[in-house]
């Protein structure tokens, strides 16, 4: 099972709507995986306590703050 974070900025609304996209696209590929939400504010804590495979965030992230977890930016 993978796990990948979505986080977002203040809100949880950007986040929410990633992560219905990311669950549609797992399941149309065979992929089996966790999500984990939660807020930029908390993506280091979550990093350390969670391990995810990947992190997808909804704006600009601070590399700072991912541990070195691949981060998927999106494409507009």
């Amino acid at each position: 099972m993978k796990k990948i974070m979505v986080c977002c900025g203040s809100s949880m609304i950007t986040s929410t709507m990633a992560i219905n996209k990311l669950k549609q696209a797992m399941q149309d590929a065979g992929i089996d995986a966790k999500f984990i939400q939660c807020k930029f504010a908390e993506v280091q804590g979550k990093v350390k306590e969670e391990r995810p495979d990947v992190i997808v965030p909804t704006g600009v992230l601070k590399d700072t703050l991912t541990d070195d977890v691949p981060v998927v930016v999106q494409c507009h």
